[in-house]
This record gives C-alpha cells, sequence and structure tokens, in this order.
C-alpha cells in the first residue's frame, strides 16, 4: 500500500502546541510555525549557499507534513544553545502516519 495515498492530517490540539512552545520556544518564536522555521533554517546551514533555501523549504516542509525532530534538534537549533549531538539523536525523530484504516504506524 502507498502510505501517501492513506495517510490522514490530524488537527491541530491546543495542549501540543502548549507543550512544544513550553518547551522549544526560543527568543523570537511566538507560535509553533516560528519554531519549525528556526529549525529548518538551522537544518540548512550547513548546505552550499546556493542550495540553502531549497533546504530549508524542503526541512520546513517536512515539519508540516508530520516530521518531528528530536527534542535537542527542536531545542537547540538556530540558537546559541550548545547541544551535544550524537548519532541515536539525530536519528531518533519520528514520522506516526495515520492509516485509512486508523492504525498508527511509526517510522523511524
Amino acid at each position: 500500500m502507498d502510505m501517501s495515498e492513506s495517510m490522514v492530517a490530524l488537527p491541530s490540539q491546543a495542549i501540543s502546541e502548549e507543550v512544544l512552545l513550553e518547551k522549544y520556544a526560543k527568543d523570537g518564536d511566538r507560535n509553533i510555525d516560528d519554531v519549525r522555521r528556526r529549525v529548518a533554517k538551522a537544518l540548512a546551514a550547513v548546505e552550499t549557499p546556493s542550495s540553502r533555501a531549497e533546504w530549508e523549504a524542503r526541512f520546513y516542509w517536512a515539519q508540516l507534513e508530520g516530521f518531528i525532530p528530536g527534542g535537542r534538534i527542536n531545542s537547540a537549533a538556530g540558537t546559541d544553545l550548545k547541544a551535544n549531538f550524537r548519532l541515536p539523536d539525530l536519528c531518533g525523530a519520528r514520522l506516526i502516519a495515520v492509516s485509512s484504516e486508523s492504525h498508527l504506524s511509526s517510522t523511524r
């Protein structure tokens, strides 16, 4: 089965937004979109200057589509915070898809 055909967008929940902002919003972040844009820009910063805008857009889009970076990444990316990133941390984000049969599946 093609996952793109079976994914269902879930509405945002106020408690989820509140927790995300409490844990990950930094100076200047007023909403979830601000956090996502900060993280996308920071992730794209390691790309070549000519491709940064493209990668920033891709990272932002991925977050809109359900990609949730790990906590250390969400917290420190694009800030002066120093986080101790290890490979498991960078690979620790999850995407949860809801199929048309209402079964949850998780990919890593």
